[in-house]
């Protein structure tokens, strides 16, 4: 009975060990903020697009990290930067008819350029514009009216679709991709957007909105957020779509620059090109708050926010004058006070990325 008994002993404290050592694996680790990754658009036709970098842990900072770590520049008008996964995606817009059109794919961590996908065929450029992900693939909607879709296991192109005009934003709510229709600078009067079924690739609608419809987000609830830059007759606007009916359900007379959404929380850049100031939006109500600013920090010409949503810290990107040759990226903690800043190597920041560790 004992010599039987005792392997079964034995296994059972293994498997206790086993059991024991694996909860220990498995305990979720306290996450925190380690670095920032900032993309400027540049200057147009200066091909000075880049991608900055500030490490948390440091405090050291590089303007121009894309090309240290890759030694080319980024390119031209480059004009959105997400994380899906363990990679970056860089949209490069390029200017019409050089062939400078990219989706550049970026490893998360060292910043090292795994591929660039050519957005262009041998009759014209795609001008990518902005980019979404759902159910493993990456939508970029593009100034020649396609949504491509790419697949971010093999990094290729799988599908285009014909969408609309001139598109830019793009975002995802429940299960459909909401992109805008916009004026390209006034040249078409353009006042929808289009509404394609994720599953099917196909379009569904063009909701109407109102004139010239730039950036776009999506709401904790699912609502469609929708940017109206208005046009030279028709007044800016901020709008709000309803996602199961395809619908407008609610209208600001806003004139929204930037806009960042996380969770219950947005901020706005109202009056861009007056007097600028960030200001959060209640979602609820509809109503305006103060100044996001609360130190009396000067941001000259706020051409971006991001939201922390790790701690709600608040990344603003500065172009310092539209023409500068450098820009500044300022970092708020959610009550609106300044924690650091540091210098893009060309003006324009337009989008952060934030990176995560394990606390020690």
């Amino acid at each position: 009975m004992k010599q039987r008994s005792l392997p079964l002993l034995f296994i059972l404290s293994l498997l206790l060990f086993q059991a024991c050592k694996k909860d220990r694996d498995e305990t979720p680790k306290e996450k925190e903020t380690t670095g920032v990754y900032v993309l400027y658009e540049g200057s147009w036709g200066q091909n000075n697009s880049g991608i900055a970098w500030y490490n948390l842990k440091t405090g050291q900072s590089d303007p121009d990290f894309f090309k240290t770590v890759n030694g080319y520049n980024l390119g031209e008008s480059a004009q959105d930067l997400e994380q899906y996964g363990n990679k970056l995606y860089c949209v490069v817009s390029g200017t019409q008819g050089e062939k400078k059109s990219f989706l550049e794919v970026i490893d998360l961590l060292t910043g090292k350029s795994i591929k660039r996908i050519p957005f262009f065929d041998a009759n014209s450029e795609y001008m990518p514009r902005s980019i979404a992900f759902a159910e493993g693939k990456a939508y970029v909607s593009g100034f020649d009216g396609f949504i491509s879709r790419v697949d971010t296991a093999s990094l290729t192109i799988d599908g285009r679709l014909s969408a609309g005009h001139f598109l830019e934003g793009i975002t995802v709510s429940n299960g459909k991709l909401y992109a805008a229709n916009s004026d390209y600078y006034y040249s078409e009067d353009e006042t929808t957007v289009s509404v394609v079924d994720i599953a099917t690739f196909k379009k569904l609608y063009e909701l109407e909105v109102g004139p010239n419809p730039t950036k776009m987000a999506t709401a904790q609830d699912g609502s469609v957020y929708v940017v109206l830059s208005g046009n030279n007759t028709d007044a800016a606007a901020f709008k709000t779509i309803n996602s199961n009916t395809y619908k407008v359900i609610a209208s600001y007379n806003y004139f929204v620059g930037s806009l960042a959404v996380s969770g219950a929380r947005v901020l706005m850049n109202v009056n861009p090109y007056t007097t600028p100031e960030i200001k959060p939006f209640d979602i609820t109500s509809g109503v305006l708050g103060t100044n996001f600013i609360t130190d009396g920090t000067l941001v000259s010409i706020p051409y971006s926010i991001s939201i922390n949503p790790l701690n709600g810290d608040v990344m603003i990107g500065d172009s310092k004058s539209y023409s500068s040759t450098t820009g500044e990226a300022l970092c708020f903690s959610g009550d609106g006070k300044l924690k650091f800043r540091f210098t893009t190597a060309a003006t324009n920041p337009n989008h952060t990325v934030f990176i995560y560790g394990d606390k020690q």
